[in-house]
C-alpha cells in the first residue's frame, strides 16, 4: 500500500469524507482498499455500485460510498489535484530513470576503456 501513502483526502457535497490513493483507489476508515459492491434486491437502489469496507461484516469501519457520488467528484475539480499528484510522481519517476541511464552510461565508457586497454596489452604481449 505504500502508493497509497501520499493521498487526498475529498469531500463530497453531503458530509462524507473519503481518501483516495494516488493509485486512484478509494480507501476505508482502515486504511484498507474499499470493495465495490452491488446494492441488492431489498435496497431502494438495487443493482447500483457502492464502496464499502473490505473487512464487512466482520470487522466493518462503517465505511460506505456510493460510486456514483465518488464518481462525481473524481470527475470535478478535485480530479485535476489527482493528476497534478501523479504528474508530480511520473516527473520524479522519470529523473530517476534519466540518472540511472547517466549511471549505466559512465558504467559502459569505463567497461569499453578496460576492454580497449585489455586488447591493447594482449596486442602488446603478442608483439
Amino acid at each position: 500500500m505504500s502508493s497509497s501513502s501520499s493521498s487526498s483526502t475529498i469531500r463530497s457535497k453531503n458530509p462524507k469524507i473519503f481518501r483516495l490513493g494516488t493509485d486512484g483507489r478509494v480507501y476505508c476508515n482502515h486504511e484498507l482498499a474499499a470493495i465495490r459492491r452491488v446494492a441488492g434486491n431489498r435496497s431502494s437502489r438495487q443493482g447500483e455500485e457502492f464502496y464499502g469496507c473490505p473487512l464487512w461484516p466482520g470487522s466493518d469501519c462503517k465505511f460506505f460510498m456510493w460510486k456514483q457520488e465518488v464518481d462525481a467528484v473524481l470527475s470535478s475539480e478535485c480530479n485535476c489535484r489527482f493528476v497534478e499528484m501523479d504528474n508530480e510522481r511520473l516527473i520524479f519517476e522519470k529523473t530517476l530513470i534519466e540518472e540511472e541511464n547517466k549511471s549505466l552510461k559512465k558504467q559502459s565508457k569505463k567497461a569499453c576503456i578496460v576492454v580497449i586497454v585489455c586488447i591493447a596489452a594482449m596486442l602488446f604481449w603478442l608483439y
